[in-house]
């Protein structure tokens, strides 16, 4: 996993942030979903499927970025669903068989569970639902993974399984059954959309879609009073998403992202964009040396975001190299 992926899985595993993507997608910007009745799901599902002796035939393994249940409140009722988030740091494009593939698993493993306990408790007697292993009344709960895609540029790759078919033919179209991608990318939003969010979230994501443009971007961050007070975690995030290479100070939990923003590369955030696409093919991200870069690096090592060893290895440095440089830095 790529050190960009790391952070930002870990980023929205924060239930506030983690409602808030949720809310603006779901709800356009309405807090419907409380972060205080999120609960977090094991992200690793496992999967045995079967022959017809009823032996394990295949077992499918997979691992989500982040998965929460929800008791959504509507009109006074409660709605429960599954809620998932994948994260990219990179277009794929077989992404809506991806996510297709993480939903199916989580309605079988449902499914499953609902079998062992009637299974224990012996109450199936209809030929059918001792055959199916399930009743007739029971209901399994909806399943809902969103993805938030992390780059400035455009998603160009297909949004829904249909699009993936190398057929129009209506009648196949009308029968096969389709499968939607739930995408949120900086590219496709409005400014008024930013707005839409409760958290940092959505300036993320207002940085995110003007980090093309080193001279758009700096703009947009000096006009906008609440880059004046970014959280470390956001700017953290940011820096190494965007390759910005961000001069952020070392004292207190805040950061004024007008002036970290003042020395920012647009090299550095071309050279970013390139490694982003590049993911797709190859795991991995060489990140300059750079006093920025290294003193994220170090700040996420030192939080627990990510391991001494890897901030190393990302940085190009041996762990005792890599904490002398870093200590360098701090010290000027």
């Amino acid at each position: 996993m790529s050190i960009k992926d790391s952070i930002t899985k870990e980023y929205m595993k924060d239930k506030a942030t983690f409602a808030d993507a949720f809310n603006f997608f779901l709800y356009s910007g309405s807090q419907i979903i409380d972060p205080g009745r999120l609960s977090t799901l094991d992200i690793n599902s496992a999967v045995a499927l079967r022959g017809k002796n009823k032996q394990i035939a295949t077992l499918l393994e997979k691992e989500r970025d982040v998965l929460k249940s929800a008791e959504i409140m509507t009109d006074g009722n409660a709605v429960y669903a599954i809620l998932g988030i994948e994260n990219q740091s990179y277009v794929d494009y077989s992404m809506p068989v991806r996510n297709m593939l993480y939903d199916s698993m989580q309605y079988f493993v449902q499914v499953e569970e609902l079998t062992n306990a009637h299974r224990e408790k012996n109450d199936l007697e209809s030929g059918n639902e001792f055959v199916s292993g399930i009743s007739r009344q029971d209901r399994i709960t909806p399943v809902i993974t969103l993805v938030i895609y992390w780059g400035p540029d455009n998603w160009d790759g297909s949004r829904s399984l249909h699009e993936m078919f190398d057929t129009t033919d209506e009648t196949m179209l009308k029968y096969a059954s389709n499968y939607e991608l739930n995408l949120i990318t900086p590219a496709d939003m409005q400014k008024g959309d930013f707005k839409k969010f409760k958290t940092e979230l959505g300036r993320a994501l207002k940085y995110i879609k003007n980090s093309g443009d080193v001279e758009s971007l700096k703009k947009e961050v000096e006009a906008d009073p609440s880059f004046k007070s970014i959280s470390r975690r956001t700017a953290d995030m940011l820096n190494i998403v965007t390759n910005s290479d961000l001069v952020i100070e070392e004292k207190g939990d805040s950061v004024d992202m007008c002036k970290a923003i003042q020395g920012i590369r647009e090299e550095g955030i071309e050279l970013g964009r390139a490694e982003g696409k590049a993911e797709g093919k190859a795991e991995g991200l060489e990140l300059g040396k750079e006093k920025g870069t290294i003193l994220t690096l170090y700040n996420l090592a030192q939080d627990g975001t990510i391991t001494l060893e890897i901030a190393a290895l990302k940085a190009g440095l041996s762990e005792s190299e890599f904490e002398k440089k870093a200590k360098e830095y701090l010290e000027k």
